[in-house]
């Protein structure tokens, strides 16, 4: 009895946990996740952590304080699982609204030219220099500084809010 009581009570409080090793790849059907084969009828806890289903059977135990990211949806194209996405689409999606080359297809260049003419416009209207000496072609008057910062820069920065907007409107639908 002694012998085998001492290997039970071994057993019992020194075994690690048996963990789920039972994964099911993913697939998008009309923009729903889905598992690729059927989930098992004996399954306890299903999860999907956006790139594959997680199955538990009885007996198995949840890794201790470490639970899949739910997925949230998505938004800007990219799979949400909590805030730092929703903030990360976002900057990638400004800075590529910033970076949309032009006539030149440098993106570099026409970020710094925008920045050089603004700060130019911006000199010329302090009357440091004239907006002739400012350098922007067809750009000789206030009116016209005025015409050009609405015709290059104020789309860039309504673009910026409306994204911003966008993302503050699904972090609170999606309770994040």
């Amino acid at each position: 009895m002694k012998k085998l009581f001492i290997p039970l009570f071994i057993s019992l409080f020194f075994v690690p946990s048996v963990f789920a090793i039972s994964e099911i790849p993913i697939k998008v059907v009309n923009g729903v996740i889905q598992p690729e084969t059927p989930i098992p009828r004996d399954a306890v806890k299903v999860i999907c952590d956006g790139s594959k289903y997680i199955v538990y059977k009885p007996g198995d135990a949840l890794p201790s304080g470490s639970i899949p990211p739910q997925l949230k949806g998505e938004f800007l194209g990219k799979q949400i699982y909590n805030v730092k996405d929703v903030k990360k689409a976002v900057a990638e999606e400004i800075a590529a609204v910033f970076s949309a080359s032009t006539d030149s297809g440098d993106k570099v260049a026409d970020q710094l030219k925008l920045v050089c003419d603004i700060l130019a416009l911006l000199c010329a209207k302090e009357g440091w220099v004239t907006y002739a000496q400012a350098g922007i072609q067809g750009v000789t008057d206030e009116a016209q500084a005025v015409t050009y910062i609405t015709n290059n820069l104020i789309p860039l920065l309504n673009q910026r809010n409306a994204l911003r907007l966008q993302a503050k409107q699904f972090i609170q639908n999606n309770g994040l």
